[in-house]
């Protein structure tokens, strides 16, 4: 049984992206709690080869990653 479906069971409290539990959100079946606390944010790496070996989509990709963690 996954997170989600442990706590829409009453059997525990999870933290997970709203995105995962919107409808059970918007049906009032789970309900948020400790609204105020934020988890410290977590770095993303990436491990590539040399640049002089990138592909074209990969230099997208690095670039996009780039973009919205930075």
């Amino acid at each position: 049984m996954d997170l989600k479906n442990l706590a829409v069971n009453h059997m525990g409290i999870v933290y997970l992206p709203s995105f995962t539990i919107s409808n059970e959100l918007k049906n009032k079946i789970l309900v948020p709690i400790l609204n105020r606390y934020q988890l410290p944010s977590l770095g993303i790496y990436a491990v590539y080869p040399t640049s002089k070996f990138l592909s074209k989509k990969t230099e997208v990709f690095m670039k996009f990653l780039t973009d919205v963690f930075s």
